[in-house]
């Protein structure tokens, strides 16, 4: 089985050659460091959320509206999964779908 992920660098050259898609490039990195910050390398499987403030912080050089649309762009080409908070809830928890990181 191929390996589609290390610790450092998350393979994704299709987001970047299909796509032409560098800020949803840079942001998956990030996002990636960031799950492999929180678990062991062994389980691929977790969720993240971050506040609007919480990605500003992580994300400081782009405008937040920028940060949205990254997201946005992310969940619909398939490289991040979303699981909405309860019901009436804004919130939305990503995980890395590192079955198509290859």
């Amino acid at each position: 089985m191929r390996q589609t992920a290390t610790m450092h660098y998350l393979k994704t050259p299709n987001l970047l050659v299909e796509q032409n898609a560098w800020h949803e490039y840079l942001a998956l990195q990030e996002i990636h460091a960031y799950v492999y910050s929180l678990k062991n390398e062994q389980n691929q499987d977790c969720w993240i959320y971050k506040t609007a403030n919480e990605w500003q912080e992580m994300f400081p050089f782009w405008s937040l509206k920028m940060i949205e649309s990254i997201l946005l762009n992310l969940e619909t080409i398939g490289y991040l999964d979303v699981m909405t908070g309860r019901e009436g809830s804004t919130s939305k928890y990503y995980r890395i779908n590192y079955a198509i990181c290859v």
